[in-house]
């Protein structure tokens, strides 16, 4: 029979390992939000698109088999969505005011 902090540690272990991998695919998806941004830049499109944004979390909530409740699976996706547009606001910001500065030379 396993020790109780044995299992623990495996149980953590195995949490450690899903939070680098949770990481490594938010980072991926900024890297594509990054590049929508770029698009939308070039095209005069807004970054926030309501019903974008509520068609994805309605398709997210319904795939959702929990232990996370409907609500809490929408408040995580909000997040990861409000960083996102953060981001996409923050480089768009930076090249208005690069390309003030390169039209002022």
């Amino acid at each position: 029979m396993s020790k109780p902090e044995d299992i623990l540690n495996e149980n953590r272990e195995q949490i450690d390992s899903l939070d680098q991998k949770i990481l490594e695919l938010l980072n991926k998806r900024a890297k594509l939000s990054l590049n929508i941004a770029q698009i939308k830049s070039q095209n005069n499109i807004p970054v926030f698109v309501p019903e974008r944004e509520n068609s994805l979390l309605e398709k997210i909530v319904s795939h959702n088999i929990g232990p996370f409740d409907s609500e809490a699976i929408r408040n995580i996706f909000l997040n990861i969505m409000d960083e996102s547009k953060r981001l996409q606001r923050s480089l768009l910001t930076n090249q208005k005011e690069k390309n003030l500065h390169d039209d002022q030379q």
